[in-house]
């Protein structure tokens, strides 16, 4: 019964994951995003910020969580500061809006969780704190010659199983959630949802 539990939330946290990088395209697209034609006068006109996404979405989604950054300033190392930190701010959202997501699908499906619910939320919360292997997947740099600007975008990823390793490990350590079939039950629908 726990392992069931504990596969269910794992499920359903993988579906949630997996929708929360394609979700990301509506909100890259409806920023004002820089092109190379408006950085460096070129007559192609695209969208490094749409080719990030693109390149998330084909090569890393699956396994991966992603944020991308673009930071703009007339020193390159902090136009690429600026950028790290926008990517990483991305990634953080995203990874918290999926559990945050999953927590609520589990506590709708099962109502002898909602009890439960604001510790599964700080256990998400601190996992997400603990998020360290954030990697740098691609950054692209241009230059206006005309305002002597450089704009860094940047592409950054973090496992989705170490994400799910850390919600895990967060839930089974809670107080709150010391009793093992709730954890299991919250777990296994974050895994059902993961696998989806």
């Amino acid at each position: 019964m726990k392992t069931k539990l504990i596969l269910g939330i794992a499920l359903a946290m993988s579906v949630v994951l997996m929708v929360g990088c394609g979700g990301k395209q509506q909100a890259s697209t409806s920023r004002g995003m820089s092109t190379v034609a408006d950085e460096t006068g070129a007559v192609e006109v695209r969208s490094i910020e749409s080719e990030l996404l693109r390149d998330c979405q084909i090569n890393h989604r699956r396994d991966n969580f992603c944020g991308i950054g673009q930071g703009s300033s007339t020193t390159e190392s902090m136009a690429k500061s600026i950028a790290m930190n926008r990517a990483r701010e991305e990634l953080v959202q995203s990874i918290r809006s999926v559990i945050d997501a999953s927590i609520d699908d589990a506590t709708a499906q099962n109502e002898n969780l909602r009890p439960y619910d604001a510790a599964a939320r700080a256990a998400g919360t601190r996992a997400v704190e603990q998020v360290r292997n954030i990697n740098t997947e691609e950054m692209r740099t241009t230059f206006n010659r005309e305002t002597r600007v450089f704009t860094v975008y940047v592409l950054v990823t973090a496992s989705r199983n170490e994400v799910l390793g850390l919600v895990e490990r967060n839930m089974r350590q809670s107080e709150t959630m010391n009793e093992i079939e709730h954890t299991g039950n919250m777990l296994s629908h974050i895994r059902e949802m993961l696998a989806r």
